[in-house]
C-alpha cells in the first residue's frame, strides 16, 4: 500500500471562501448604506488632521451678530436698514454684493432698496423653497433690480453636516452659483463647473478664521471701506437664535448658511472641490480589490497575515488622508472593511486548515501504528490487541474464536529469481484476497514477511472457521499475472482454536505455527488444526511477543 500524504486535503472553491463570504458581506452593508457613518467620521477626522489654508481674499462677510441687533434693535428689521450697506460697499467699489436673507414679502422700504441695489448693479439675492414646495422668491421689484437669484437649500447628510450641495435646482443657480456668475460678469474669468453633477464641499477653511466684519461696524464706518474694494460681500445671519450649521471641524454649532456660502464659493473661486469617485468605482473596488486582497492574504503565512493586514489597513487609511489632502475623496470604511473581514477570514481559514493537517498526521501516525506499510492490513500491535479481546471475550462469554496462521510457500524462491518489487506485488495480491475471502468485521495482519494472520471471532461452530480455510485456499487458486508471467500462488495454514489455557495472543500464535509447520511438512498447499498431539512436532524458534 502506498503511504498517504500528509498535506491538507483543500476542497475546490476552498481557499476562495474568504474573498466571496467577506465581498458579499461588504457589499450588501455597502447597499445599505451601512459605512456612510464611518465615512463620515473618517471625512470630519481628515478634515481636522490637515493644513488649513487661507480664505480666499477675495471673500467678506458682513455679518449680522449679536451686538449688531442689541444695537439697531429687534431683528429681521426694516429693509431701509440695508439701503446704506449697499451704497456704502457702492461707494467702497465691491465687486458682487450677495445678501443671504429672504425677502419674498413686500415692504414700504422696497422701492427705495430697489433703487439702491439697481445703482449698485452687482446685488445677488436669495430664493428658497417653503414647507409645501412654493418658491419663495425676493418680491418683483426687488428680483429686477438684482444682477442675480440663488437658491439657498442646504442638503444635510444624517450627522448634519452638509458634504454635497447641487449648483443648481430646478434650473435655479445655488447662491454660490449665482455670486459666482455675477462676479465673472463684473470681473472675473473663473472657469465654470459642470452645472449637473453633485459638488463635494471642501472644507479646507475654518469658517471662524474668515475674513468677517459686524454689521453695525460697517454701517458706523467703523470699518474701512478699503476692505471692500473688489471684494464679494456676503452679507447674513449670524447672531443667537438664528439656525446654526454644523461643521467637520468642532460640530460646535458656530457657523451659520452665510460660512456654508462662503465655503462653496470659496471652492469655487480656488478649483478644489472634493472630487468624489463615483458609485461604480466603489463596486469596482470591491470586486478587484478583494481578490488581490484574498490572493496576497492566501499566499502569505499567519504570522506574515498579520503583517500584511496591519500594512494594508494602514496603508490604505495614509493612501486616502493623502488623497483628501489634495480634494479627493476615497471612501475609507468600506475598503478597510473588506481588507479585516478578509484578512480576518483568511486568518481564521488558515487556522482550520492547519488544524485539520495536524489531524491529518495525527491520523495517519496512529493508523501506522496499527497498519502494515506495503498491504495496509493489521499489523502485530493491533493483532495483539484483537487477540487480546478475543480471549477476554471468550473468558467471560464463551466466544468461539479461531486463529489461522498463514505462509506462502516458494515465496523466497519468487523474490531472489524476479525482484523485491514483484515480491511486494504478489504480497499486495495474496492480501486483497485474504481480505475477499473472510466476513467484514474479521481481522486480517500481517506479520512480517510472507506470513500473515486472520483472527476469526464470535463464531458459532468450529466448522465455520474451517470453511473459511477452504474459502482461502481455493481463492489462491488463480495465477497471478505478473513480471509477464503466470505465478502460482501456494499457502500453507495452520488453524487454532480458542481454549481455556490461551491467555496471551502468544501462546494461541505458538500453536498455530505449530500447525502451520505440520501442514508444510505434509506436503504444503494444505491446512492443519492444532491439537495437544502436535505440541512435539519440531518447529522453527519463534518469537511471538
Amino acid at each position: 500500500m502506498i503511504l498517504s500524504s500528509t498535506k491538507p486535503i483543500v476542497p475546490i472553491g476552498w481557499k476562495y471562501i474568504p474573498w466571496a463570504i467577506s465581498t458579499a458581506m461588504v457589499a450588501i452593508l455597502f447597499k445599505l448604506g451601512a459605512f456612510q457613518p464611518l465615512e463620515y467620521f473618517a471625512y470630519n477626522r481628515f478634515t481636522n488632521l490637515r493644513s488649513n489654508r487661507h480664505w480666499d481674499e477675495r471673500l467678506v462677510i458682513i455679518a449680522i451678530d449679536d451686538v449688531s441687533i442689541e444695537k439697531l434693535g429687534r431683528f429681521p428689521w426694516s429693509r431701509d436698514r440695508y439701503i446704506p450697506i449697499i451704497q456704502k460697499l457702492t461707494k467702497a467699489g465691491a465687486s458682487t454684493i450677495t445678501i443671504n436673507l429672504l425677502w419674498s414679502e413686500s415692504s414700504p422700504a422696497d422701492t427705495q432698496l430697489a433703487k439702491a441695489i439697481t445703482a449698485n448693479q452687482r446685488v445677488v439675492l436669495a430664493q428658497a423653497w417653503g414647507a409645501n414646495g412654493k418658491q419663495l422668491q425676493p418680491v418683483s421689484i426687488l428680483a429686477e433690480s438684482a444682477i442675480g437669484i440663488g437658491q439657498i437649500v442646504e442638503t444635510k447628510d444624517s450627522d448634519g453636516i452638509v458634504r454635497q450641495t447641487h449648483l443648481y435646482m430646478e434650473d435655479t443657480p445655488s447662491l454660490a452659483m449665482a455670486t459666482l456668475q455675477a462676479y465673472n460678469l463684473v470681473q472675473g474669468t473663473v472657469p465654470m463647473p459642470e452645472p449637473n453633477l453633485p459638488y463635494g464641499i471642501n472644507w479646507s477653511h475654518r469658517p471662524q478664521k474668515m475674513r468677517q466684519y459686524s454689521f453695525v461696524d460697517v454701517l458706523e464706518d467703523r470699518i474701512s471701506q478699503q476692505n471692500f474694494q473688489n471684494k464679494i460681500v456676503l452679507i447674513g445671519l449670524t447672531a443667537t437664535g438664528s439656525e446654526p450649521l454644523i461643521t467637520p471641524f468642532d460640530q460646535a454649532q458656530s457657523t451659520y448658511g452665510v460660512h456654508l456660502h462662503a465655503t462653496i464659493l470659496q471652492n469655487l473661486l480656488q478649483q478644489n472641490a472634493l472630487r468624489v469617485l463615483p458609485e461604480h468605482w466603489n463596486w469596482g473596488l470591491i470586486l478587484l480589490g478583494g481578490t488581490v486582497i484574498a490572493w496576497v492574504m492566501r499566499s502569505s503565512k499567519t504570522l506574515q497575515q498579520f503583517a500584511v493586514l496591519l500594512i494594508l489597513i494602514g496603508g490604505w487609511g495614509i493612501c486616502a488622508f493623502v488623497s483628501f489632502s489634495y480634494g479627493y475623496w476615497i471612501p475609507i470604511a468600506m475598503p478597510i472593511t473588506l481588507i479585516m473581514t478578509i484578512g480576518v477570514s483568511s486568518i481564521i481559514q488558515r487556522q482550520i486548515e492547519t488544524k485539520q493537517h495536524l489531524q491529518q498526521i495525527n491520523s495517519k501516525l496512529a493508523y501506522d501504528a496499527f497498519h502494515d506499510n506495503l498491504t495496509g492490513l493489521a499489523n502485530r500491535n493491533l493483532l495483539n490487541d484483537r487477540i487480546e479481546h478475543a480471549i477476554s471475550l471468550y473468558q467471560r462469554h464463551g466466544y468461539l474464536f479461531a486463529l489461522i496462521l498463514l505462509d506462502m510457500d516458494g515465496f523466497k524462491a519468487i523474490n531472489d529469481n524476479l525482484g523485491h518489487l514483484i515480491g511486494d506485488r504478489l504480497l499486495i495480491e495474496v492480501s486483497q484476497r485474504l481480505c475477499a475471502s473472510v466476513r467484514m468485521g474479521d481481522t486480517v495482519a500481517r506479520l512480517g514477511g510472507d506470513e500473515f494472520v486472520i483472527l476469526l471471532e464470535n463464531l458459532k461452530e468450529r466448522q465455520d472457521a474451517i470453511i473459511t480455510a477452504e474459502r482461502i485456499q481455493a481463492s489462491m487458486e488463480p495465477t497471478c499475472r505478473l513480471a509477464e508471467q503466470d505465478i502460482k500462488i501456494s499457502i500453507s495454514m495452520g488453524m487454532a482454536f480458542s481454549v481455556e489455557s490461551y491467555h496471551s495472543p502468544k501462546e494461541i500464535l505458538v500453536d498455530a505455527d505449530i500447525a502451520m509447520y505440520r501442514a508444510k511438512s505434509m506436503g504444503k498447499s494444505c491446512y492443519q488444526i492444532f491439537d495437544l498431539s502436535m505440541q512435539g512436532d519440531p518447529k522453527k524458534s519463534r518469537d511471538f511477543r
